[in-house]
């Protein structure tokens, strides 16, 4: 008995070595609970919601996780975990992040998109129904003044602007 007691004692030294080594491992995956994040839940207000006819309810909240997902992991890199809950429910889990990393993406989620504006015209157009007359020369001077008028960006005051202008060679784009 005596000698199977230091054989014991050696595999259970060898066992809790080895779970120890095994906790410190990088390549463990700890879930919400363990590493410490955030989670947020959102919820839909179905009556503010004006859906076009061809969508459905469930076609519009799957886009809408998929919108969310790729606002906030769009290289998929953090480990976010965005799914559906209930029928207007969306649960976000964002595992090992600090309360300012969690308000940026919480912003990211509720910031709205940016608006794009392009002016695409000919030289000039005369809609016959309406007697629309549209002066391509005149209209690029006041887009050129609305363009330095327009204030530049807080977050990079370098930032450049500009506006698409497209039609067929020779009708004066520049």
């Amino acid at each position: 008995m005596l000698e199977n007691a230091k054989g014991q004692v050696a595999l259970v030294i060898t066992l809790v070595l080895a779970a120890i080594i095994s906790l410190n491992v990088k390549w463990l995956n700890f879930g919400l609970d363990l590493k410490g994040g955030t989670e947020l839940i959102y919820e839909v207000n179905e009556s503010e919601v004006e859906l076009p006819p061809e969508e459905d309810w469930d076609s519009f909240m799957n886009t809408t996780v998929s919108t969310i997902r790729a606002r906030i992991d769009p290289d998929g890199v953090l480990d976010a975990q965005v799914i559906r809950r209930s029928r207007a429910g969306i649960y976000i889990a964002l595992p090992g992040l600090t309360d300012e990393q969690a308000t940026d993406i919480e912003q990211k989620i509720t910031r709205l998109g940016t608006l794009e504006m392009q002016m695409c015209a000919y030289n000039t157009y005369t809609d016959a129904a309406e007697d629309t007359i549209f002066d391509l020369t005149r209209e690029s001077e006041k887009l050129k003044q609305w363009l330095e008028a327009w204030p530049r960006s807080r977050d990079d005051p370098q930032a450049k602007r500009a506006a698409l202008l497209s039609g067929p060679p020779g009708v004066g784009k520049t």
